[in-house]
């Protein structure tokens, strides 16, 4: 009767191993792939995706790709509400905060005036930016009267 136990015990093991192996690639290995085939899409609803899929997985590797989408960005600032380009602007910031990733100074300074908020700039400046990107914003925001 033990040798029963025995081997059906092992033929569990064995086949537990053999599903285990033959699993896909991680999930995640998976996501980071299509975000870095819709970030390089010339369509905006497909890159505006690979931004927000690659700001929920927060991967190095697609963290430089979310701080290069910054400098594509830069023509799409002054998009009006509700438009493509706007959604694309809001889930780039969206990303960029949610991925924790340090953008520089040079590129969110064409954003200050309409998109970001003091705080989240302060927050997420690369070292030894934060001081006069930051004072230009308070500035800007709370101007004189404090």
């Amino acid at each position: 009767m033990s040798i029963m136990w025995l081997a059906s015990g092992l033929a569990a093991v064995l086949l537990i191993a053999e599903v285990v192996l033959a699993q896909p690639p991680l999930i995640s290995l998976q996501e980071a792939e299509r975000a870095q085939q819709l970030l390089n899409s010339s369509e905006l609803v497909n890159k505006a995706w690979g931004v927000y899929i690659a700001g929920r997985l927060r991967r190095d590797d697609l963290n430089q790709l979310l701080i290069e989408q910054f400098q594509f960005a830069r023509t799409l600032r002054d998009a009006p509400f509700r438009t493509e380009k706007f959604a694309f602007l809001a889930v780039l910031f969206d990303a960029a905060i949610e991925s924790h990733i340090e953008v520089p100074s040079a590129l969110l300074e064409p954003f200050v005036e309409k998109w970001i908020c003091p705080k989240v700039i302060g927050s997420r400046l690369a070292d030894g930016e934060q001081s006069a990107l930051g004072k230009k914003v308070e500035a800007m925001v709370c101007g004189d009267a404090r």
